[in-house]
């Protein structure tokens, strides 16, 4: 059994779902790597790129929401649509 700081959501092999919260513009960039990162290596980007619903959808969506700070999942939409999510995110944050 882990604990404290050792506890990590692994994903797949070796993929953790673990991404910094994205707090603004401040550390949007760097983010966004990392959750596009995670995202392919989990097998998921397409349904940020392609729109595709579904199980894949629905597991983009709710990587992306939780590693969201309060104040930025404030200012979103309440989407249920991962290219949707990830395009506002981009309009909001992206220098």
């Amino acid at each position: 059994m882990m604990s404290g700081d050792s506890q990590q959501k692994v994903m797949g092999p070796g993929v953790s779902s673990d991404l910094p919260k994205l707090l603004g513009q401040e550390n949007f960039a760097l983010w966004a790597r990392r959750a596009k990162a995670v995202l392919k290596a989990r097998g998921v980007w397409e349904s940020v790129i392609t729109d595709q619903v579904g199980m894949a959808n629905d597991q983009v969506v709710g990587i992306l929401i939780s590693s969201l700070a309060d104040q930025v999942l404030d200012l979103i939409s309440e989407e249920d649509s991962a290219s949707k999510l990830w395009a506002e995110l981009n309009s909001l944050y992206a220098a």
